[in-house]
């Protein structure tokens, strides 16, 4: 804890759970996203957009997230989302490679 500041096991718990919901809505946003995409003919075979990469990538370097969940979730491939990882954390400067 800093500066003397204590957090009682119930208001750390909820501050959990708080995290975990916000975590949950911005996978069922996502999600739906990638439903209707599949949904859509003219959707198939395209790219998915940068805000949705930024977002899934958000959603992986959330605390206590594998990648395979995350990925599950929104119903991506799991190499696809740790290739996005990866080029973020180059773009970022924390890795060596190619920035796009």
């Amino acid at each position: 804890m800093s500066a003397g500041l204590s957090v009682s096991p119930l208001g750390a718990f909820m501050l959990h759970l708080k995290r975990r919901r916000a975590v949950r809505a911005d996978t069922q946003r996502l999600g739906r996203w990638v439903h209707e995409r599949s949904v859509d003919p003219s959707m198939k075979g395209k790219p998915y957009p940068p805000e949705f990469r930024e977002d899934a990538v958000k959603l992986l370097r959330s605390p206590g997230r594998p990648l395979s969940e995350v990925a599950s979730d929104l119903g991506i491939a799991r190499e696809s989302l740790r290739r996005w990882a990866k080029q973020t954390g180059i773009d970022e400067g924390g890795r060596e490679g190619i920035s796009t």
